[in-house]
């Protein structure tokens, strides 16, 4: 599979085994992405995959149907980057026109509608099939789990509504957990200064005010109680969302996309933030089963996408996960050690699947990255050379060890940190020179090509994405 069409070797693809009768099924249950006048070179990307678009790429077909984000910009420089997300109907073409002189896609479709209308028809007729490249199947499952809390309310509530262009944002306006910015001056303006609305200008996110210790307009006498009373803590997190954990956990993943995806430091720190929080706050996770329940969930496909070594690197090693993740553990464990006291109704089922899951994050973190989460580690960096006793059977899987499986257990892949290894493929996996592709999967990709320094050279490239 190539996206960009004619400027590279084929990639081997899910599409490759369909059918003929299926493949039509696909492309015409499927929208298209119409992009034209991308100059050469452009960096385009949709969802967990990037792409250097040759000089007659027009776009992707087959996208499935719901939630994307697209992006592009400049080869290698996440800076340059814009997205945008945009939710897709089943057979519907999204068309945008690549402006020369901002070197970015033109507001809304960069075209009059009659134009537009004549190029969806062109696309109906399968006009494009030759210069559009086939959605890459194999990444929505991971895309999925990445976004799968987000919803136009939850976008709108950022600041960015689908449709709406996304820039990273001004790194040193990023706010930390305590609504302040990193040389110490009050962030609180600095936030709002962005949500003036103009249509056709791209903006930066901008986030709630949840994981903030000491938010703006709160009484001390409020501010002391967020900082002992952890149900206060959460209560005033959810009461921001009115109640709904989801919208919660969906801020964080577009927090995270965002990072991932076109390098945004504000919503690398009010990840931060909010992970920290809820896994500071995880000795009420008995009152909030739903929220911890997903979040696990959430938070291990998040890690999926950090480089093996991530917690062993010398630029990473003292980053804020670990002891953030070794708290939710210790915060947790009263209510796993009682779980047997919970058996019946679906309150003890809810306990049951919360403990599986807190298990199969440990383990997830141990042999994804060899670390491991006892408290007892914390001074030592964790890491499981000896320290933690698990079964060589164990030890020897490829695959999550939990009691249980289910469609939410973490899988293990071998994805890139943040930053994508850039490389080609020809049919035989050797690294090709015309045309790049940057995947989830790249890591992967480099060491089965053998080229496990460059693999570990662009992990390692934005390894300080967690540190405090």
């Amino acid at each position: 599979m190539a996206c960009s069409a004619g400027a590279g070797a084929a990639l081997p693809s899910p599409y490759d085994a369909m059918s003929p009768e299926e493949a039509s099924a696909r492309a015409e249950q499927g929208g298209t992405l119409l992009c034209l006048d991308v100059p050469g070179g452009t960096e385009f990307g949709v969802d967990c995959t990037i792409w250097s678009v040759g000089p007659k790429f027009q776009g992707v077909k087959m996208v499935p149907p719901g939630l994307h984000l697209s992006l592009a910009g400049g080869a290698g420089n996440d800076a340059t980057r814009i997205a945008e997300f945009l939710w897709i109907a089943p057979s519907e073409v999204v068309v945008r026109k690549w402006d020369p002189v901002n070197e970015a896609f033109a507001p809304g479709c960069g075209m009059g509608e009659e134009e537009a209308e004549r190029y969806k028809a062109g696309v109906a007729r399968h006009d494009f099939d030759a210069t559009t490249g086939p959605y890459p199947l194999e990444s929505h499952q991971k895309w999925r789990r990445l976004s799968g809390h987000i919803t136009e309310a939850t976008l709108e509530g950022c600041g960015i509504p689908a449709g709406t262009r996304v820039v990273p944002g001004d790194p040193d306006a990023a706010l930390d957990g305590k609504g302040k910015k990193h040389d110490g001056s009050d962030g609180a303006d600095a936030a709002a200064a962005v949500v003036p609305f103009f249509p056709g200008i791209a903006r930066a996110p901008v986030f709630s005010s949840i994981a903030q210790r000491a938010p703006r307009g709160m009484s001390p006498a409020d501010v002391t109680r967020l900082h002992h009373d952890t149900g206060a803590r959460l209560a005033y997190a959810l009461g921001l969302f009115r109640g709904d954990w989801r919208a919660l956990l969906g801020e964080v993943q577009v927090a995270f996309v965002l990072f991932l995806l076109i390098g945004s430091m504000a919503a690398l720190e009010h990840w931060k933030s909010v992970v920290n929080m809820l896994c500071a706050n995880a000795g009420e996770m008995h009152a909030h089963l739903e929220l911890y329940k997903a979040f696990l969930a959430t938070l291990t496909h998040q890690l999926e996408c950090a480089s093996s070594d991530f917690f062993t690197d010398e630029i990473s090693a003292d980053n804020f996960l670990r002891p953030a993740l070794v708290k939710l553990v210790q915060e947790a464990r009263p209510m796993a050690e009682q779980k047997t006291a919970d058996t019946g109704g679906s309150g003890g089922l809810l306990v049951e699947e919360v403990t599986r899951r807190l298990k199969g994050i440990q383990r997830f973190v141990h042999r994804r990255f060899g670390v491991s989460l006892a408290e007892d580690d914390t001074g030592g960096g964790g890491t499981c050379d000896g320290a933690t006793e698990m079964s060589d059977e164990a030890a020897g899987s490829n695959h999550l060890s939990c009691a249980e499986e289910g469609e939410d257990e973490p899988v293990v892949v071998e994805l890139s940190e943040g930053t994508y290894m850039r490389m080609d493929f020809t049919d035989n996996g050797d690294v090709a020179a015309q045309t790049e592709l940057v995947s989830v999967a790249g890591v992967a990709a480099a060491e089965s090509a053998g080229d496990k320094d460059s693999a570990g050279a662009a992990a390692s490239e934005r390894m300080g994405w967690m540190m405090e």
